[in-house]
């Protein structure tokens, strides 16, 4: 393989790696935004979709925070980052569990479980942002060293 031919490869190889990057994170904001309005006014069409918006929310943060131990930190995520959390992960659920009872016809264990699930996303939300500013201190540190 020829030196253009490598470096096709890996221009090709940077621009899937940013394009996967720019739309797990698109991806990200657009349930983050849906979750928001589903939590802030709770509506029985909502139902179907709820529980599975939160999952792939926080399947879909678990994999960018994975990505991000493995690679170096993408512009992208440091502006995803940036953002904060999520609106929905701000909203006081607790003011809210007798709605989704009435509304969702949800039991008590449903209702846990569901908390459980909003729990787990807030979780590896604090875990991608351990990793965000580890990554960050580490850059700063190198660049000290450098100079």
């Amino acid at each position: 393989m020829g030196t253009n031919s490598v470096f096709v490869v890996f221009m090709c190889m940077c621009f899937i790696h940013v394009t996967i990057q720019s739309f797990t994170i698109d991806h990200a904001l657009k349930l983050g935004d849906r979750l928001s309005v589903m939590l802030r006014s709770p509506k029985h069409e909502y139902l179907p979709k709820l529980r599975k918006y939160l999952n792939l929310y926080t399947g879909v943060l678990s994999y960018i925070t994975l990505k991000l131990q493995q690679a170096p930190l993408d512009p992208a995520v440091r502006q995803f980052y940036q953002l904060g959390p999520p609106l929905f992960m701000k909203i006081p659920i607790e003011e809210k569990q007798l709605a989704f009872k009435r509304i969702y016809k949800w039991t008590d264990h449903d209702l846990e479980l569901f908390l459980d699930e909003v729990n787990d996303a807030k979780k590896v939300w604090i875990g991608f942002s351990r990793q965000i500013k580890n990554k960050v201190e580490n850059s700063n540190v190198k660049q000290r060293v450098a100079n």
